[in-house]
């Protein structure tokens, strides 16, 4: 498999938002977006995952915090701009977090849909120890592949919802697709490889049962982006806000959509929609520029 060009990941980072943004919307209108809704979380967890793999940088504590900050800068941003709405509109959420009846309730109350920022800084900071105390790939991968396991394990056992863990392994097939691009493959083999993985994507998804649902997980964006690989994109300007602005998306369209839903059936699907999009946004732009500002002062 080739290389994931960058205008390509910049694509893909660009038109999630607006997917996931759709997948929690829609079912307020009684549609279901369960499986798209896991298949963009899988690309994202996947694509972090690539993007950690792919980096030249030597793995150091102030590159850990580098790359945690661009995590939970923007995701604090977020939580104080929800609070506020919150209590704009009666009483601040975070308040009711003891009343919650489980953990996910409570990142609720905290900030909507804001699940995966928590499982993505756990999944960086694995990676990190990783990479830091081991130095031969095979062993890197395995550990990296047995502590996925038991954190999908330890969720899928004591934390309520499915979403915490049933993509998770898309992080590690991330940084496997990396792997597999370094060993140059033949152009013949290639095709066999994706050949084999496509059918046992496609096995895992007609196959029923837990361990079928985590392998289709990890391996759809393997296939998504082994197409798209093969595909040229250019990066031009529209792309680039979007992609620059893609993780605030993921943060405050929850946000938005809690604005919108206490309007009632005062609009329609479409009209709420367009509007949640022309809210979350030039807030994804605000919190983009606060974020960078705050960590050229206090992480560069």
């Amino acid at each position: 498999m080739k290389l994931i060009e960058r205008h390509t990941s910049n694509l893909l980072k660009a038109i999630l938002p607006f997917g996931i943004i759709a997948t929690h919307y829609l079912p307020l209108y009684g549609y279901d977006t369960l499986y798209l809704g896991e298949i963009i979380v899988a690309l994202f967890f996947f694509m972090s995952g690539y993007g950690l793999s792919v980096s030249k940088k030597k793995v150091t504590m102030h590159l850990f915090v580098q790359r945690i900050s661009k995590l939970i800068i923007p995701f604090t941003i977020s939580i104080l701009l929800f609070q506020f709405v919150t209590l704009a509109f009666g009483k601040i959420a975070i308040l009711k977090v003891p009343y919650c009846k489980n953990f996910t309730d409570a990142i609720g109350m905290i900030l909507p849909n804001s699940w995966f920022v928590y499982s993505i800084v756990i999944f960086y900071t694995i990676f990190h120890i990783i990479n830091h105390i081991i130095k031969k790939d095979g062993l890197k991968y395995t550990t990296l592949f047995l502590l996925m396991m038991l954190y999908i394990k330890l969720m899928s056992k004591y934390v309520p919802g499915e979403h915490w863990h049933i993509t998770s392994l898309a992080f590690f097939s991330g940084t496997l697709y990396k792997e597999i691009q370094d060993k140059r493959v033949k152009q013949d083999w290639q095709m066999i490889y994706f050949l084999i993985m496509l059918v046992a994507t496609l096995t895992s998804f007609l196959i029923k049962g837990f361990y079928s649902r985590l392998l289709f997980f990890a391996l759809i964006p393997f296939a998504i982006c082994s197409i798209l690989s093969y595909c040229h994109f250019n990066t031009n300007k529209i792309i680039s806000f979007f992609y620059n602005i893609s993780y605030p998306m993921y943060l405050l369209h929850g946000i938005t959509i809690y604005i919108v839903n206490l309007m009632g059936d005062i609009l329609s699907l479409y009209t709420g929609f367009i509007l949640i999009i022309a809210i979350t946004i030039p807030m994804a732009y605000m919190v983009y520029n606060l974020d960078n500002k705050i960590r050229a002062k206090y992480f560069f």
